[in-house]
């Protein structure tokens, strides 16, 4: 889903790239020779780069010289899902990065991404605030979005604004080393500085496609298990800026679940990149809460195959017809990861098992038995058979399932109330008789000031029990 446009911005892309002009060799030289003349000026910039300080030469280029990176994270997803790349897998590879049609076809996709505020601000200011990075080569490693912003400007006076823009040069000897590009990228775009979000899930997969490269293979599982090493896989996450290994991991997991989602071809939803229909922003949106509290919980199911997938088909009937929505039908979660946590609520999980003849409990997975053996498999056809596109009767196939859910969300958390009060009261019972076993001395100061508090207890015991008593007879 595109980004709405500024009103300085077209809203469909009109901007024909054609590299060619800029001969390879001449494109090179003339960034050398710049280069050599900001060194010589000491026209730098410095940054707080892989814990060190990094200075690099700040020249001036012809917008329009400069190539767009084909492999840029950002666009990962959309790339992949690109007709083009159906046709060959190796068409947004940078080896392609001078041919006219790749650069064009690449536009459309990066265009997509800049949003209105961007344009706005840009085209009120005419400046460009931040300088972008490239090669020694011309290829843009930051700022690809910008660039694509100006080279779309609506208005002759804003292109000849943006006709040349300040570039940070990345040292010839780095120019083809993407890891370290990516993670020049990666910290200049954790700054507060003028930036567009990753999509969750493109960042998710950048992770995989370093860890595949790097030969590992189940990402997810522990070492001891024969999973990657902890300590390789977190020079990954920390190169790509994530806050800790874990997170990295978790965040690959919603992609893993993400595409079990996509599997399913429910309505709308059939590539990854469909995930921006769920809304909000490409970080925080596109079902970023949702298949976050997915991928926290799906280990209480992870025993039972047969089981997991019931779970699971009401989940993703959940997130598909974006149902807690629904307020008028009983099921009033205000908020799609509270809903999918409602479905795995301990009473509802195992309340489905009973209703499903599966005769695993559910005490194993959330820590309070020993572990048991797999239930026996459960017979059963999906609930969207025949429907998977059909929006309301989906809805209504899960709909008494997430009423229930909730409810039992409800009373469970209306339980662990009732226990926090009775565990409350034992505490402050202590700890009056504490203070009369142990702190209470015959040649105890102001004891007759203590007396004036003791009415005040008693006085509020009885407001407690009498409340107590009417909650209950009102339950009766």
């Amino acid at each position: 889903m595109a980004q709405q446009k500024s009103k300085y911005n077209n809203e469909e892309p009109k901007f024909n790239f054609d590299p060619t002009p800029n001969h390879k060799d001449s494109l090179e030289a003339e960034i050398k020779d710049k280069v050599d003349a900001a060194k010589q000026a000491k026209n730098n910039r410095t940054f707080a780069s892989l814990g060190q300080i990094a200075t690099f030469p700040l020249i001036v280029m012809h917008r329009d010289q400069l190539l767009y990176n084909l492999e840029n994270d950002r666009t990962i997803s959309l790339c992949e899902e690109n007709i083009k790349v159906k046709q060959d897998k190796n068409y947004f590879s940078n080896e392609n990065v001078w041919n006219k049609e790749n650069q064009n076809e690449y536009h459309k996709i990066i265009y997509s991404f800049v949003p209105k505020k961007m344009g706005d601000i840009l085209g009120q200011q005419s400046n460009q605030r931040d300088p972008i990075f490239i090669t020694s080569k011309g290829i843009i490693a930051n700022g690809n979005t910008r660039i694509s912003c100006m080279r779309e400007f609506n208005d002759y006076s804003l292109q000849d604004a943006f006709k040349h823009v300040d570039c940070c040069v990345i040292p010839e000897e780095n120019s083809e080393d993407w890891t370290y590009i990516r993670t020049i990228v990666d910290e200049m775009d954790n700054q507060a500085t003028f930036k567009t979000d990753y999509p969750w899930y493109s960042r998710a997969r950048r992770f995989e496609i370093n860890c595949i490269q790097e030969g590992f293979k189940d990402i997810l599982a522990d070492e001891n298990a024969g999973g990657p090493p902890k300590t390789e896989l977190k020079i990954i996450s920390d190169r790509m800026q994530y806050p800790n290994l874990n997170d990295a991991k978790k965040h690959y997991h919603m992609l893993i679940l993400a595409r079990e989602f996509i599997s399913k071809k429910l309505l709308r939803f059939e590539k990854i990149t469909d995930l921006n229909k769920l809304g909000g922003d490409k970080v925080t949106g596109d079902g970023y809460q949702a298949f976050k509290t997915l991928a926290d919980n799906i280990k209480k199911v992870e025993d039972d195959d047969d089981f997991r997938e019931l779970v699971l088909e009401r989940v993703f009937g959940l997130i598909s017809t974006n149902a807690q929505s629904k307020k008028k039908s009983g099921h009033d979660m205000n908020s799609q990861h509270l809903a999918v946590e409602s479905i795995f609520g301990k009473s509802f999980l195992n309340s489905l098992r009973k209703d499903t003849n599966s005769s695993a409990k559910l005490d194993d997975a959330f820590g309070s038995a020993p572990k048991i053996s797999k239930s026996k498999k459960v017979k059963k056809k999906s609930i969207f058979t025949g429907i998977n596109k059909d929006k309301d009767a989906i809805y209504e196939a899960i709909k008494p399932d997430l009423i229930k859910a909730a409810q039992l969300k409800k009373n469970e958390a209306g339980k662990s109330i009732k226990n926090r009060l009775y565990k409350s009261l034992l505490e402050d019972f202590n700890s009056v008789q504490t203070l009369r076993k142990h702190i209470l001395q015959d040649d105890s100061s102001n004891l007759d000031e203590a007396l004036t508090v003791i009415p005040k207890f008693k006085e509020e015991l009885d407001n407690l029990e009498s409340d107590i008593n009417s909650i209950l007879e009102s339950q009766a």
